[in-house]
């Protein structure tokens, strides 16, 4: 793992730039723009290699198929979209692999914190629990898991913008890694 002192305090900074927007984006449109991941990427890599070299740069490459490579089965499965894949990429790609995958950890849990308030908001736990109760059963007397949709107007049918949920969870790794970085911005220096 890179020291705290080594990470440019820019790497850092547009890190939770890049996190940001693009949760404000999904929380407003559904999607996250290819055009913010691509320059994302290409913005971690040149600050990694600028301040960092060739090892900083085989660090964020690092990251970047944790973020990935953790991401992609549950893309797979039907459960998040190709846009939260990248941006998880690209984020990985702004930190080392161990951050990287400690900023997929939380960012599921604050998901299913987030996912699990919602349903509760929207009064719609019960047939959460329902379908998943028959899926549990399906199961079990075909030995296959058969997916069940949620109904058209069931809670768990709505878009969830995990971008909110991985910003969360990115800036958790950050403040657990780089607890110094706040105490910059809230004094002031430069970056």
């Amino acid at each position: 793992m890179i020291a705290y002192q080594a990470v440019p305090t820019a790497l850092i900074f547009f890190l939770l730039l890049l996190v940001v927007m693009a949760a404000l984006i999904d929380l407003a449109q559904c999607r996250i723009p290819n055009t913010l991941v691509i320059w994302g990427l290409l913005l971690a890599f040149a600050v990694r290699y600028h301040y960092l070299g060739i090892s900083g740069l085989l660090q964020g490459l690092g990251g970047m198929c944790v973020g990935f490579f953790v991401f992609l089965p549950l893309y797979i499965m039907g459960g998040l979209g190709a846009g939260d894949v990248k941006l998880m990429a690209t984020i990985g790609s702004f930190l080392d692999p161990i951050q990287a995958l400690m900023a997929v950890v939380f960012s599921i849990n604050a998901a299913t914190i987030l996912g699990v308030g919602y349903l509760l908001l929207k009064g719609g736990g019960r047939a959460y629990l329902g379908r998943y109760t028959q899926m549990v059963k399906a199961l079990s007397v075909t030995g296959r898991w058969i997916y069940i949709p949620p109904a058209p107007g069931e809670a768990a049918a709505h878009r969830f913008p995990l971008a909110g949920a991985i910003a969360i969870g990115t800036v958790i790794v950050v403040y657990y890694y780089y607890p110094g970085f706040f105490s910059i911005i809230s004094d002031g220096r430069a970056l």
